[in-house]
């Protein structure tokens, strides 16, 4: 709020009315956390048993073992009755996964928080997390390590705003695109989406498959944007250019915006036309540029649209590193596992390459490495020698052999009884898919919370930190009859301009009238501390 000259006030907040207060103040840890008091007291009483963990991850308690850090004298003063005991809880975790409403409650729950039903275009991305447990489980890419590791794949779908609705957890018996359209119809399911309702999902080109495309052109469900697997630059060509756009990029405020070119080529696809093709030419502000290919059954979007939603991905990116460090969706939570014996009957199995062809090929690819060694050194050197010629047809025959062993041997074997026979497990993931969900809802509970505040403060780069520190703070509350006064203490030492944007901010939460979550119905009044109330007298 701008006085007349412009210049902030800085003493304005909310002007408290007239109320009975308590006798005193009481001092009370992780106050900030009433901020959110509007989404916590919205939690339909189907998934009130996840109340507790969604109030300790929006406090940093990443885990149930980290909340061992929470003051639960404090929390229970504003929510009533908590579960103290970490066993306890663990407890509760294992038998709440064990019921599958519990699931589709929360994701149902989550979906009215980001308003799903507005959105017909979503991000689908595997995120993989590397396990460091001592079970043999499958091994699969982990794009963070850029090498084959034991892994969990965790499938997330994003609106096109980037916020989660729902999330699938997996090994890698099955890969991404045996995986998606499964995935993709659990997602309708879980979220009761109509089957009539189209839905556009954008993905990377890890999904890339003939057969694949044509499933899901013949499925009348969805519409695909994805790029092109193996596509090379240099058919870019100016006179046959379609059109073009600028899009802009907020970088570290709302004023500091970077332009990006981006200039397209449209044409049905050669290898398959009912599939559009866009060839685009994408300029940043330095002047670099790149040449893609993007693929889309939807030839009646707009073409800019596609070129946006695709290179607009990042979103979904830089999610996952987000939900990691502030949300711990990387935790493993449990690490109990199955073994694939007791999964016979329960998975389809497939037919995969054989063990024995697999160790057959990796000698083969040896013997061919080091006959080619010794043909160059032949080759180079300028005497013949016997010794290098008797090693030359050693390996030549033993090639020759091998070839013909390859031949006779089975080339193919199921997975299934490969992976029992090696005693691979497979991790059980109810109790951290459960935990995850409740770990989405609490991110976009964040991000709501924080609209308001980040319009105000206008600084991209510190916004959520400062949010989140405020979110956290300490602070006195008054429980008054009616009203329930509650004095933050951040940690931070406000700047001046800072202090009355917080104020302001303050004041437009107050305005909201929101409610205690301990069900008494009171209101609640926020106010920032003051310098000179930093003395609390004991």
């Amino acid at each position: 709020m701008a006085t007349p000259n412009g210049m902030r006030n800085r003493n304005i907040i909310a002007p408290a009315p007239a109320y009975k207060r308590s006798a005193s103040y009481i001092f009370s840890h992780h106050a900030g956390i009433l901020l959110h008091s509007f989404f916590i007291t919205q939690l339909p009483g189907v998934i009130s048993f996840a109340k507790q963990w969604l109030i300790s991850i929006l406090l940093g308690a990443l885990n149930i073992e980290q909340s061992k850090l929470l003051n639960f004298y404090s929390l229970e003063n504003m929510f009533c009755k908590l579960k103290r005991s970490l066993n306890l809880q663990r407890h509760l975790l294992g038998e709440y996964c064990l019921i599958s409403n519990n699931m589709i409650n929360l994701l149902r729950y989550n979906s009215t928080i980001v308003k799903e039903r507005d959105c017909g275009d979503f991000y689908y991305d595997p995120h993989t997390k590397p396990y460091r447990g001592i079970q043999k489980i499958l091994r699969g890419w982990c794009g963070n390590l850029g090498r084959p590791e034991k892994i969990i794949n965790i499938d997330f779908i994003h609106t096109c705003n980037g916020e989660p609705v729902w999330l699938s957890h997996d090994d890698n018996f099955y890969d991404l695109r045996e995986r998606f359209l499964n995935n993709l119809n659990s997602f309708r399911q879980a979220l009761d989406i109509p089957d009539n309702r189209k839905l556009t999902i954008v993905v990377d080109r890890g999904i890339y498959k003939l057969e694949l495309f044509k499933e899901i052109i013949e499925s009348h469900q969805y519409k695909l944007i994805t790029w092109e697997k193996g596509y090379k630059r240099g058919k870019w060509d100016d006179n046959k250019k379609d059109g073009e756009f600028i899009m802009p990029k907020y970088r570290n405020n709302s004023k500091d915006i970077l332009f990006f070119k981006f200039e397209y080529i449209i044409k049905d696809w050669l290898i398959d036309n009912n599939m559009k093709q866009l060839i685009v030419k994408a300029t940043n502000p330095k002047g670099n540029t790149i040449e893609v290919s993007i693929l889309t059954n939807d030839k009646s979007r707009a073409d800019q649209e596609v070129i946006k939603l695709m290179f607009n991905r990042w979103l979904q990116e830089n999610d996952f590193k987000y939900l990691s460090k502030h949300f711990g969706i990387d935790e493993i939570t449990s690490y109990d596992t199955i073994s694939y014996k007791s999964l016979e009957g329960v998975i389809d199995d497939k037919q995969v390459k054989s063990g024995e062809l697999k160790s057959l090929n990796k000698d083969k690819w040896k013997l061919e490495n080091q006959l080619k060694k010794v043909l160059l050194s032949e080759h180079q050197s300028k005497r013949r020698s016997k010794k290098r010629k008797d090693k030359i047809k050693n390996l030549t025959f033993k090639l020759s052999e091998m070839k013909k062993k390859t031949k006779e041997i089975s080339t193919e074997e199921s997975k299934l009884d490969a992976l029992i026979r090696d005693g691979i497990k497979k991790l059980k993931t109810n109790k951290k898919a459960l935990m995850d969900v409740v770990k989405i809802i609490a991110r976009n509970i964040f991000y709501k919370s924080i609209e308001p505040f980040k319009n105000l403060y206008n600084n991209y780069r510190d916004d959520h930190v400062i949010y989140r520190n405020l979110t956290q703070a300490d602070g006195c509350i008054n429980y008054g009859e009616d009203i329930v006064e509650v004095i933050l203490f951040p940690t931070v030492q406000y700047a001046p301009k800072t202090r009355d944007i917080i104020d302001e901010y303050l004041l437009q939460v107050n305005n909201l009238q929101p409610i205690m979550p301990d069900g008494s119905n009171r209101k609640i009044l926020f106010s920032l501390a003051k310098n000179e109330e930093n003395k609390i007298v004991i």
